[in-house]
């Protein structure tokens, strides 16, 4: 390595080199260093390198620094050197200055930035693609082209021979520690990546990153679920359904998670379900995002896992057995989820409806508990049936049921309960008697009165006592005239 210095014992820039010293099985058992005087490459005897106005750096050819002088300067105020360039004022193209640094030629460029006047010298090494970059101010350039027409060309000549090979004997010695070095680490880091792929492929998990300028997904390991997937998947989100088997919910699971990669949030958690083997599964994708160190997020790490067993279990344990509907832990903590959501449109509401059989407990003592539990199944059914897929329907107990309507506008509700009632006139015949069962429903909006289970049920439950001490086979909605009358 290189680095450039002020120096503590003299008042001059110095140049430190740094070589590791290998013993005969190439273990690193010690650093040389050496140091060389800037004013040591200075090249004309009339003309002094001033460390405030004149500099010299080594670059390579994508305008990257490999040795920068001490301190920031007209031409170092950028980490690109290319960049320093554009930011002055230059009669060259820097697409043009730019290809000639790539194509290994030399070049001689004129730079200001009002009445500082630079002349810019970049010279190829032929080594590494690197360059020596020197930078003089206009005013000694001219002092030197006159030396050179007052001096014996010949001997300063000889000088700048003289320094080029000091100087290229320096970093060939440098250029091949750190060729061997570098060869070293790429076969480790090849080492490690086929042990990460080995090791990785026994785990169920589907390792991902996904990068978010060039929106390039790579899979980093090798699993049953990927093996017809490529490695890459340039413009992912448009390309990965492509390959995978989908179920009626993938599309839209899927933008979900693109959506909010690169929000900036912290092991974010998605679902999303994808054929398998002619089956329906579902994956957990636990998703975080990497940053520069600006800040910005530049990629996001995700790990993906099949946890359709687990989901079966825990939709087993929240599930009423009887209905098929949730059940009350279930419903109660998928509303509450729900009820945190409080930033919908104007006109639209959460509705929460309490719902309990009308003549239930005469059905019962009529006919027997089968022709209840047969009631019970049969209004299961209709209400799945009657509401919206992702509304949420649970049985809380015996004849009692609680819907929750998500994001619905305030003047469809009367209109959707009206209907349902109809459905739920229901008649049952045993020995030549008839018991008729109907339904009576309170209900309560979100967030207008309250954003919790509890809140919403006190109101509603309100609601549902009123219907049932007017006749029953009715509705009613909370409002606030009706908290008033309490």
């Amino acid at each position: 390595m290189t680095e450039n210095y002020g120096s503590i014992i003299v008042d001059k820039d110095i140049f430190i080199v740094s070589v590791p010293i290998h013993d005969s099985r190439e273990i690193p058992r010690g650093i040389l260093y050496g140091v060389v005087e800037t004013d040591s490459f200075q090249i004309y005897k009339n003309t002094s390198m001033d460390k405030e106005t004149d500099y010299m750096q080594i670059i390579d050819r994508d305008g990257e620094y490999i040795l920068r002088q001490q301190g920031i300067n007209l031409m170092t105020e950028s980490e690109n050197i290319f960049d320093s360039i554009e930011k002055l004022e230059c009669k060259k193209n820097l697409s043009e200055i730019k290809d000639r640094i790539r194509e290994g030629k030399p070049l001689v460029i004129e730079v200001s930035r009002g009445d500082d006047e630079r002349v810019v010298y970049f010279s190829p090494l032929h080594m590494n693609e690197w360059y020596v970059v020197t930078v003089m101010k206009k005013s000694d350039v001219t002092a030197s082209l006159k030396y050179l027409l007052d001096n014996d060309i010949y001997i300063l000549i000889g000088e700048v021979l003289g320094v080029s090979v000091i100087l290229t004997v320096v970093l060939l010695s440098l250029s091949a520690k750190e060729r061997k070095r570098v060869e070293e680490m790429n076969q480790e880091l090849q080492f490690n990546e086929k042990v990460f792929q080995i090791t990785s492929s026994q785990f169920s998990y589907v390792i991902m990153a996904y990068e978010i300028e060039s929106r390039r997904l790579r899979f980093l390991n090798q699993s049953a679920l990927t093996k017809n997937v490529p490695r890459i998947i340039e413009d992912a989100p448009q390309n990965l359904l492509k390959y995978i088997p989908q179920t009626k919910d993938t599309k839209q699971q899927v933008e979900t998670i693109f959506q909010n990669m690169g929000n900036g949030k912290q092991n974010q958690e998605f679902y999303v379900s994808i054929i398998v083997q002619g089956e329906e599964r579902m994956f957990q994708v636990q998703e975080t995002d990497l940053t520069d160190k600006k800040g910005r997020v530049t990629q996001c790490l995700a790990l993906m896992k099949d946890v359709t067993e687990e989901v079966q279990l825990r939709k087993k344990a929240d599930m009423d057995q009887l209905t098929g509907l949730f059940n009350r832990t279930g419903g109660i903590e998928r509303i509450d989820a729900e009820l945190k959501q409080t930033d919908l449109p104007e006109g639209v509401v959460h509705a929460f409806c309490i719902m309990d059989l009308d003549n239930f407990k005469t059905l019962n003592d009529t006919m027997g508990h089968q022709a209840g539990d047969k009631a019970l199944k049969e209004i299961g059914r209709i209400l799945k049936q009657h509401f919206r897929e992702y509304d949420i329907v649970c049985r809380l107990g015996g004849d009692e049921f609680v819907v929750f309507l998500e994001n619905i506008p305030r003047e469809i509700i009367e209109k959707n309960i009206r209907s349902l009632l109809k459905k739920l006139h229901l008649r049952y015949y045993s020995k030549g008697k008839c018991v008729e069962i109907s339904v009576s429903v309170g209900v309560a909006l979100a967030p207008l009165d309250g954003n919790k289970f509890r809140d919403l049920y006190s109101k509603a439950d309100r609601m549902l006592y009123e219907v049932k001490q007017t006749g029953k086979d009715g509705f009613k909605i909370y409002t606030e005239e009706e908290g008033k009358r309490k």
